[in-house]
């Protein structure tokens, strides 16, 4: 706010006294310096921010904690977090339940992380069709759909649109609509769809509700056209077995927007 020629006092909301910088938030501050030093004994680490700067700070951490090299990022997002309860919340947390809380994140992410590790990714099953695959990105205020409908084994048509400055969600959501629309045009009874977001896949299978009011207009016609085939399934994939709609996505990024591309392929394409 500073450096965009904001003008105020630019009191640490923390303590009201101090001027407001990365370096005293994260390192000099008192509050700050007794998290570090409880999570620091905690899990047993010898740890003293004795730099410059914060880029140095966590350079050293990282350097000389390998047991722990992301525990850093959670303590900062929890440091963060203070400062923002005390700024919208008006309520002042203590340094246990802050460090308290750092630490289960960080145990529960390194308990995901060893599973995850350990777990061999299966590809989909794919020995029936009519199948289709889709996948919404969106960077830097520019956005894509890329999808896959195949007939059958050697037969399919490959799609991507442009969609402009748009959320992730909303380029899956759109694209899944897509997907099921010309899979209605190609006159196909039945559909099993797969998609690497488990947060579209999530509203779909009914198993999460949407709660973004943006979206539900396209959430709303996709129930819909679901009524005009016999059946339709959605299933998650991880994105290494989307490989086929992944870079269609991408490439409608540099694509008109609301123009949809197609091509055609026969004999020799092959499922992803």
């Amino acid at each position: 706010m500073c450096k965009r020629g904001w003008v105020g006092l630019g009191l640490y909301t923390l303590c009201r006294t101090d001027v407001e910088s990365v370096q005293h938030l994260f390192v000099l501050f008192p509050f700050t310096q007794s998290i570090w030093t409880e999570i620091c004994n905690y899990f047993i680490i010898n740890q003293e921010w004795h730099r410059d700067s914060v880029e140095e700070c966590l350079k050293h951490w990282m350097a000389i904690q390998r047991d722990h090299y992301s525990l850093a990022s959670f303590a900062c997002w929890g440091i963060w977090r203070c400062r923002n309860y005390s700024i919208f919340e008006e309520i002042q947390p203590s340094i246990n339940q802050t460090c308290n809380k750092i630490i289960q994140q960080f145990k529960d992410y390194m308990r995901r992380k060893r599973i995850l590790g350990t777990r061999i990714l299966s590809a989909p099953n794919i020995t029936t069709f009519p199948i289709g695959f889709f996948d919404g990105t969106s960077q830097a205020n520019a956005g894509g759909c890329g999808m896959v409908i195949w007939i059958n084994s050697s037969h399919s048509y490959h799609y991507w649109m442009g969609i402009g400055s748009r959320s992730n969600n909303f380029a899956e959501l759109v694209v899944v609509w897509a997907l099921l629309h010309w899979a209605e045009r190609l006159g196909l009874s039945e559909c099993r769809v797969f998609g690497d977001s488990r947060v579209v896949i999530g509203w779909l299978q009914g198993k999460t509700k949407l709660k973004a009011s943006l979206l539900q207009h396209w959430y709303r016609r996709t129930l819909k056209l679901i009524e005009y085939f016999e059946h339709v399934s959605f299933e998650h994939v991880y994105r290494c077995f989307n490989s086929k709609a992944d870079p269609l996505s991408k490439r409608g990024i540099g694509s008109l927007i609301g123009i949809l591309f197609f091509e055609e392929f026969t004999g020799s394409d092959q499922v992803a």
